[in-house]
């Protein structure tokens, strides 16, 4: 089975799909299938620090959620979606505000490089409501918790390009 990894973030709520050594016609493939599954809004690829690393990302559409399974005979993944409106105490939901680090609207060359030097932090590629391309970092509760992480990034990085802004769970951003 081909090495993946697949990450969920609240906003927007989203899933990040990573395969290790996958063609990168069969990833295309692949995403244009989840773009036919009901409970997505959208797919689009993202950069990859790693050469041999396709990855994409699949936006669910409100009150869906997710199920992963894998399978190793045959050895298989299975991604299932279904429409969810129980969420637990500690889980985000429709209607709740995640505060982010993001960066302006970024040319591919700056994405890449933003990528490699900010890596220690985890930034996740989003495409924008207007199919801009910004990096994010991070998602808080608050405001004040989302600028004391601003403050610390800017200790680290004389010049941090990311500032402190708010997104509704089930929003893609602008």
């Amino acid at each position: 089975m081909i090495p993946y990894a697949v990450s969920y973030h609240y906003a927007p709520c989203r899933l990040q799909v990573s395969f290790e050594g996958l063609n990168s016609d069969y990833a295309e493939e692949l995403a244009q299938k989840a773009a036919a599954v009901e409970a997505v809004s959208d797919v689009y690829p993202v950069h990859s620090a790693d050469a041999g690393r396709q990855e994409f990302v699949l936006v669910l559409k409100r009150l869906y959620n997710y199920e992963l399974m894998e399978f190793s005979n045959p050895g298989t993944l299975t991604i299932n979606f279904y429409q969810d409106a129980y969420y637990t105490k500690d889980e985000k939901h429709p209607g709740d505000i995640v505060w982010l680090l993001r960066t302006k609207a970024l040319s591919d060359r700056e994405l890449s490089a933003l990528q490699k030097e900010y890596a220690s932090y985890d930034p996740q590629e989003i495409r924008t409501s207007d199919g801009e391309k910004i990096l994010v970092i991070g998602e808080y509760d608050s405001e004040e918790e989302a600028k004391k992480a601003g403050q610390k990034l800017q200790q680290s990085h004389r010049q941090s390009v990311f500032s402190p802004s708010s997104s509704p769970v089930e929003k893609v951003l602008d």
